[in-house]
């Protein structure tokens, strides 16, 4: 009897699957937009940030503003030649890692972007993100200089030429 209970208790441990330890990403990133950075030749798209895509046009007063272009320049900028390690959130079906990363081990990338106005809260159940891009908001920084009333505009428009603002 007492057998038996520990083969259960040792079939059950064995059985247990584990996570895996988060992988690892480091090295000086290229910056394809403000969303992506290749490290080593991998793509890592950063974990719980929507950026509008590098070639996207927003309007302020009617005016086209390379909104994209910018949110771009500010990932790259940042970034620098600086070294760069990304923790691995998830992977995507197209290979394409989610990934939190740091410039230096101190500066959250991600979060950086959100505060800094050139990237939104991927969605609305990330509390942190939330937080930084209402400051971003109020402050009228990066894209929010273009004061759209949402960032559900920028997500669905993200596929179109400009971004109009009313």
């Amino acid at each position: 009897m007492i057998m038996g209970r520990l083969l259960v208790i040792v079939i059950l441990i064995t059985s247990l699957e584990w996570p895996a330890a988060a992988q690892e990403h480091s090295g000086v990133p290229r910056v394809v937009d403000g969303n992506t950075i290749i490290i080593n030749f991998q793509n890592i798209r950063l974990h719980g940030i929507e950026a509008p895509n590098a070639e996207q046009l927003c309007e302020i007063d009617g005016e086209s503003w390379l909104c994209g272009w910018e949110a771009t320049n500010a990932l790259a900028h940042i970034v620098g030649r600086h070294w760069v390690s990304c923790r691995q959130n998830r992977l995507n079906e197209g290979g394409v890692v989610g990934a939190t990363c740091f410039a230096g081990n101190v500066l959250n990338i991600n979060a950086w972007m959100v505060r800094n106005g050139w990237a939104t809260a991927q969605n609305q159940t990330n509390a942190r993100f939330l937080q930084l891009e209402i400051l971003a908001r109020q402050e009228q920084i990066g894209i929010w200089r273009t004061k759209y009333k949402n960032t559900e505009h920028l997500r669905h428009s993200i596929n179109e030429s400009t971004i109009q603002v009313r």
